[in-house]
């Protein structure tokens, strides 16, 4: 996750205010859209487990202050498992990264997370592997590099979410790899995705480079898994000409960018004994986790209309600038007229991003699954773990918060009223519990203004602001996230 200052989303663009945001697409919205074409699936969201299981998971720890959270009994929509999840009884026990600690009730998803985490990964390998048959010859390094960095990810030290975000890019390359081997496919279609793999995969081979922060590694990884969810977009027949050109641009400059600004960074600190970033490229990570938040937005499937075409345009134009910004190749004049040009372009995207989601129709899920894709969104790209776990210290169970958490992996639906929250303790104790929807999404509000939502989260907003409007009716507020959604034509 994106650290950045408490409580504001760090203010880019001068007086255009957009929240840096790190993402993977994480869970998929009630779907109003067409349904992705036959040729190119859509791949499971970086953040989302591939098997209908986030990674990492473990057990709960102490009492959630809320009793009247009761209806949290089914089936985890990650984990397959059934089991009764109490949010009032979240007793644990012992465990580690790698086994994560059991929960009480008799639910033991939290102990076989780490477990399905390790087989979606082993099915993702194989399935490259069975994919690049299909593909030419001239992806086979690309192929191969892909498949080097999955096992480089099945490291216990990855973070649950960048291994989420490698397994997520193999599913996408995987498909994409089918339609590019199609005979159908047309030529400008099968060179625009040969490109991109070809991007992807050097830009997650770019975030194992060493020296990286956690940080930059999350944000690489988040840059290219958000570029390959793209590839279905792309190779998607009813996609219009034009917003595929502009896709396929955005992401090709936008893992350029990334890429180049992971290999600066660690060959400066292999060089230097000096490991702080310096402000160029803190400036460039700012725009690389908006733009990326900007491509998750053009990947889903489940938002739609006219606005799309010109938010891929000027997200396009936007990263070509960053790209050409941070080009080492390009003389200092012809970076700095780049950077000059890139402010105006990123203003132009948020405004294009915040207009073509105001004008989406807020999703009418159940309350639960409303929280857990907003919880998820807001985990995986928006505030500190440290701001996080400030504003929900109250919710928290006592021993997260004695221990301390390392990092917030994800949520679980867990019926309507609760969800069920994973993180890694900084014990590296990979734990859960269950906290209620009316405690946690106020607190996330706290963490995230809702003038910062839409630029800090993407389309994922929408659901936040649909959790809002529910508890809203119910008597719970959610700071200013009521207002914007009562606002939301």
């Amino acid at each position: 996750m994106a650290r950045l200052p408490r409580r504001h989303i760090l203010h880019l663009f001068g007086a255009s205010a957009v929240a840096a945001a790190l993402a993977l697409p994480m869970a998929a919205a009630a779907s109003t859209s067409p349904p992705p074409s036959p040729g190119l699936s859509t791949p499971p969201s970086p953040g989302t487990s591939t098997q209908g299981t986030s990674p990492g998971e473990s057990s709960p720890s102490s009492p959630v202050p809320d009793s009247s959270a009761t209806d949290t009994s089914g089936t985890s929509s990650r984990t397959g498992t059934t089991g009764t999840t109490n949010p009032t009884d979240t007793s644990s026990s012992g465990g580690t990264s790698d086994e994560s600690t059991s929960t009480t009730g008799g639910d033991t998803s939290a102990s076989q997370a780490p477990k399905q985490q390790k087989k979606a990964l082993e099915e993702a390998t194989t399935g490259l592997d069975q994919a690049k048959n299909e593909a030419p010859k001239e992806l086979a390094p690309s192929v191969a590099q892909l498949t080097d960095t999955l096992h480089a990810v099945g490291d216990p030290g990855t973070s649950p979410q960048d291994r989420d975000a490698a397994i997520g890019t193999a599913h996408a390359v995987g498909s994409a790899l089918k339609v590019i081997g199609d005979p159908g496919t047309p030529p400008a279609v099968r060179a625009q995705l040969t490109g991109l793999v070809k991007q992807v995969a050097s830009t997650l081979d770019a975030a194992r480079s060493p020296g990286l922060t956690p940080e930059e590694r999350r944000l690489t990884f988040d840059v290219g898994a958000k570029s390959a969810a793209a590839l279905a977009v792309i190779g998607d027949p009813g996609t219009p000409p034009e917003e595929r050109d502009d896709t396929a641009g955005a992401g090709d400059h936008m893992t350029q960018a990334a890429s180049q600004s992971a290999q600066a960074a660690s060959s400066s600190r292999q060089n230097s004994s000096a490991p702080a970033s310096s402000p160029p490229h803190e400036e460039t990570m700012q725009r690389l986790r908006f733009l990326a938040t900007v491509m998750g937005a053009l990947s889903d499937r489940n938002t739609h209309g006219g606005g799309r075409r010109s938010l891929a345009r000027a997200a396009n134009e936007a990263s070509s600038s960053l790209d050409g910004s941070t080009d080492s190749r390009a003389s200092d004049e012809k970076r700095e007229k780049a950077r000059r040009k890139l402010q105006e372009q990123l203003a132009q995207v948020e405004k294009e991003l915040t207009e073509y989601l105001s004008a989406q129709p807020l999703p009418t899920e159940p309350l639960g699954k409303a929280a857990e894709i907003c919880t998820n969104s807001v985990f995986e790209r928006s505030v500190s773990e440290e701001t996080l776990a400030g504003d929900l210290e109250s919710a928290l169970p006592g021993p997260w918060n004695k221990e301390g958490v390392k990092e917030f992996w994800k949520s679980e639906e867990a019926g309507n009223e609760a969800l069920k929250i994973f993180a890694e303790l900084r014990n590296k104790r990979i734990i859960d519990a269950p906290l209620a929807v009316k405690l946690l999404v106020p607190k996330l509000a706290d963490s995230i203004p809702a003038k910062e939502l839409y630029t800090a989260l993407g389309s994922p907003a929408l659901h936040c602001l649909g959790a809002a409007r529910q508890l809203d009716r119910d008597g719970v507020e959610s700071g200013t996230w009521v207002k914007m959604a009562e606002e939301h034509r």
